[in-house]
């Protein structure tokens, strides 16, 4: 298969703009030390954005603060290499319905030179000679996309860096909820020192004032917040409004919500309140397999390379076994299996990697990679192909599958190196082969798969108990996807040749769609290195077998993005007393 497509498109009244072409370009968030000839030009970015973040951080959400540049970074790649240069560049930032809000300059035409190096390139939207942003633009606006053009002088034409990512900016409130809080704080003005005159206290104030007070008159702005008492100031914010309408029940306590990184833990005593909004997965060709075919359960991570067992292609089943070394970006043939393996399920236990099972095989092969060389396992009580495997506490899951009859089996067996044998644990309620199994919150989960017809069901093995539960229901149905938990979330993906990536948030117990793969899939297979997520063969279309290997930087998702979290009633303030603080 070729390398995923980007559509390009060009700005209004560009001498491209009549040409339309598909480029190789890819576009992320993700930042790397820089070194290039437009050094100058990066460190006086970097610098900019040091001196803007530590603006942000010493006055937290103040209203005025959202005119602040939001420094954004990005990776380029044209036809699979790294861009370097200096380029000339357009941004825009647009809501959901196509509409732009804001531009770099007069018109969609309007260009900044931006250095790249080696794929890399930073910038500060609203600074370095751009419009500055807009004061309310991110609190009129809660979802916001930046779009990116790039001028490509080799070919004369404007490529559209896409997908548009969406904006998650710690300084502009991560939410339309944030957003409504700073509009709280704007209206709060009216209880700053020197907003309270004398004919806006009561009698009896006035009266303790006069005669407490050492000065025969109250100068202007003498009364402050901390002369006031507690249940004064809960009333003013609680009734102040900017135009005099009637008072909110809702009041909101200085101090009740701070903002937290995503890969933070909730705080004591608070809890989420909204969670920021990750950004899609970005995605970078790597080198090919050997052959392309159905991977099934035949990818896992092992020292920190990849390996690749069996699997099945148009032209049979294999027993192949190649290793990926990210290092390297190099594929290795290693010693191959006894047999060939259709439908393998695979798994690492003790440094070894297990290949287990396959069609018509009840055979377990270990192979170590010390010695390079295959070894007898313990077999299984019969045949099972199309099984999906999983290492838990020291033990092997081998779970549902296709029984020597052709059948959709739910029994689930355990190998525990004790013992050195297979044994029968609770069966899986719903009897199926092509699901995958992801360890998520101490529990297994089996997603999706072929239960007479293709499935949408979600059960999960608590390995403790020993038992199991219904979980909640896929969006739609996915034969043979592949899944991955990350940063607390729960992702399945692809499947009947799907491009799509649903998330689950354990926290609203529902599933969402988060972005797409690189290439749709079916019976290919995942697995997670160094915080990198690698995505590896299977078939893209009827008959049509993928050798790519393709790679996400799941870190990515997160950079940037903050979480919000609410106060218990019994917990101790969080920062520095303001309605929305941002802990770093």
């Amino acid at each position: 298969m070729k390398t995923p497509q980007f559509l390009i498109s060009y700005p209004p009244s560009s001498p491209a703009r009549k040409t339309r072409a598909k480029r190789k370009v890819v576009s992320s968030f993700k930042c790397s030390p820089f070194s290039c000839s437009g050094a100058f030009h990066l460190l006086f970015t970097r610098l900019s954005i040091l001196l803007g973040l530590l603006l942000f951080s010493a006055f937290p959400f103040p209203p005025s603060a959202f005119s602040a540049p939001v420094p954004y970074a990005g990776k380029l790649a044209v036809n699979g290499l790294n861009f370097d240069g200096i380029a000339p560049f357009t941004f825009a930032l647009r809501d959901a319905n196509g509409t732009v809000h804001w531009r770099n300059g007069a018109d969609a035409n309007a260009s900044i030179n931006v250095p790249v190096d080696r794929g890399h390139y930073v910038v500060l939207l609203g600074g370095q000679g751009m419009n500055p942003l807009p004061p309310e633009l991110f609190l009129k606006h809660a979802e916001l996309y930046l779009q990116v053009f790039f001028y490509r002088a080799d070919v004369e034409q404007w490529l559209h860096l896409l997908p548009d990512q969406r904006i998650t900016s710690a300084p502009h409130a991560l939410s339309a909820a944030i957003s409504q809080f700073a509009i709280k704080a704007e209206e709060a003005k009216r209880v700053e020192p020197g907003a309270i005159t004398k004919n806006m206290l009561a009698a009896d104030v006035l009266a303790d004032l006069n005669g407490t007070s050492s000065s025969p008159n109250l100068a202007p702005g003498s009364i402050t917040k901390s002369m006031l008492a507690a249940e004064v100031l809960a009333d003013l914010n609680a009734t102040s409004h900017a135009d005099g309408a009637a008072s909110s029940t809702e009041a909101v306590p200085a101090g009740s919500l701070v903002a937290l990184p995503a890969s933070n833990p909730a705080p004591g005593g608070y809890t989420l309140h909204q969670a920021g909004q990750r950004q899609d997965l970005v995605w970078e060709e790597k080198a090919n397999c050997s052959i392309g075919r159905y991977a099934g359960d035949g990818l896992e991570a092992l020292n920190g390379k990849l390996y690749f067992v069996g699997g099945w292609n148009g032209s049979g089943g294999q027993n192949l076994a190649e290793c990926y070394d990210p290092a390297t970006n190099q594929w290795q043939t290693l010693a191959p299996m006894s047999v060939a393996r259709t439908g393998v399920a695979a798994a690492v236990l003790n440094g070894k990697l297990y290949a287990i099972g396959g069609s018509g095989v009840s055979s377990v092969e270990i192979f170590d990679p010390s010695t390079g060389q295959w070894t007898a396992g313990p077999a299984l009580p019969g045949a099972l192909a199309y099984a999906t495997a999983i290492t838990v506490g020291g033990k092997i899951l081998l779970v549902g599958g296709k029984n020597a009859a052709n059948q959709n089996d739910n029994q689930v067996l355990e190998l525990d190196l004790a013992t050195n044998q297979w044994s029968q644990k609770a069966a899986m309620p719903t009897a199926r082969h092509g699901m995958k199994l992801v360890l998520f919150q101490g529990k297994v989960w089996a997603l999706g798969g072929v239960a007479g017809a293709q499935t949408e069901v979600v059960e999960v093995y608590d390995p403790v108990n020993n038992s199991w539960t219904s979980g909640p229901s896929l969006p739609i149905a996915r034969p043979w996807p592949v899944a991955w938990a990350s940063h607390d979330k729960l992702y399945v993906a692809g499947g009947a040749y799907l491009n799509s990536i649903s998330v689950y948030d354990p926290g609203s117990n529902e599933w969402a769609a988060a972005g797409v793969l690189a290439e749709s899939k079916y019976v290919a297979d995942s697995s997670i290195l160094g915080g990198t997520l690698y995505l590896a063969a299977g078939s893209t279309a009827t008959s049509v077998y993928s050798n790519k290997l393709h790679a996400a930087d799941l870190n990515a998702t997160i950079a940037g993005v903050f979480d919000l979290y609410r106060r218990d009633g019994n917990a101790s303030s969080v920062g520095s007393g303001s309605t929305a603080t941002i802990a770093a």
